[in-house]
């Protein structure tokens, strides 16, 4: 297990997306505390920061492993599962397709930029799955590689 990406810091390309869904859902929730009156809103925007300084400071080459596995974790669970499939997907991906297909959807909102960021951070939330993956099967190929070196090393003999 440990020639996967098991432990492994999260590639360039997933740190990248979780920046922007990080930086979609504060505009979102900021605007949304703003627009609506919502304290809630702000509080999340405050709580989802520590999230990412979390997920940021658990990551990297330098981090030992169980950090760097609660980078991954983090990004798979709460980045994309919590606020991109139900935050982004569920509360505003779905209700602005049924709008958009002429459904109507009880409690939606028309306002553009707290629907648009909210369907940014589920868009954003596949980007981070995609650079999960890719991370995963990285770390699988590096790991076969690995096996066929030491293969040929064995196959080899002593000298």
């Amino acid at each position: 297990m440990s020639r996967t990406s098991e432990g492994r810091p999260l590639g360039w390309f997933t740190v990248a997306a979780i920046a922007c869904e990080f930086a979609a859902t504060t505009v979102h929730h900021v605007h949304g505390g703003i627009a609506f009156d919502s304290l809630g809103r702000l509080y999340a925007a405050a709580v989802f920061a520590g999230i990412f300084l979390l997920t940021l400071l658990s990551n990297g080459p330098t981090a030992s492993r169980p950090r760097r596995m609660l980078a991954t974790l983090l990004a798979a669970l709460f980045w994309v599962g919590l606020l991109g499939l139900f935050e982004g997907g569920y509360n505003h991906a779905w209700p602005v397709w049924r709008q958009l297909v002429g459904s109507p959807v009880a409690d939606f909102r028309p306002d553009l930029l707290f629907q648009t960021t909210g369907v940014v951070t589920f868009v954003a939330a596949l980007a981070v799955a995609a650079g999960l993956s890719r991370d995963w099967w990285s770390g699988v190929t590096e790991g076969r590689r690995q096996d066929r070196s030491t293969r040929r090393v064995a196959a080899a003999g002593p000298d």
